[in-house]
């Protein structure tokens, strides 16, 4: 999956519904046993690298993960959202 700024910019704390996130997503890759918190994961490649020399070429992609973590207050509003990152 790869969640895209834009639907992340319609997720509000304070007002988004947990219904609504799931439209705007689709299903988490995690959910907290008691429904509080949803996780989506996507990976990216950040940059290709290259190198070569006389005895052949190598190269590759550098991926980075994301994670969207989305807590939900008693009432099932958006209390709280964040976008981890981490090199590969």
């Amino acid at each position: 999956m790869n969640v895209r700024e834009e639907s992340i910019a319609t997720i509000i704390q304070g007002q988004t519904r947990k219904e609504e996130v799931f439209l705007a997503l689709g299903e988490p890759d995690e959910v907290a046993p008691d429904g509080s918190r949803l996780v989506y994961r996507w990976v990216k490649v950040k940059a290709i690298w290259a190198a070569g020399s006389h005895y052949g070429a190598s190269g590759g992609e550098i991926p980075r993960e994301y994670q969207l973590i989305i807590t939900f207050d008693e009432r099932g509003v958006v209390a709280h959202r964040e976008i981890q990152a981490r090199w590969m």
